[in-house]
């Protein structure tokens, strides 16, 4: 996946670009109407087996404005 950051004539973008089908149908899926689409920051980390946990972020007071990474959560609306 392409990801690219546009600052434009006051305007903030996040374009994301699929190399696969794969990305393809998720990025598919945040038009779906039956998917409820919410954004979260956090931070992510590898486990053991092979999936990533995610932790909600919390700002430490020596580092306050820090923002790791940023989540587009997709789950059925069911």
């Amino acid at each position: 996946m392409k990801t690219t950051l546009v600052i434009q004539d006051g305007v903030n973008q996040i374009v994301l670009t699929p190399e696969s089908d794969y990305e393809k149908n998720i990025l598919n899926l945040v038009n779906s109407k039956n998917i409820e689409t919410t954004i979260k920051v956090g931070n992510f980390t590898d486990c053991q087996g092979g999936w990533i946990r995610y932790y909600e972020y919390r700002p430490c007071t020596f580092d306050r404005d820090r923002v790791d990474s940023l989540m587009l959560v997709l789950k059925d609306k069911n």
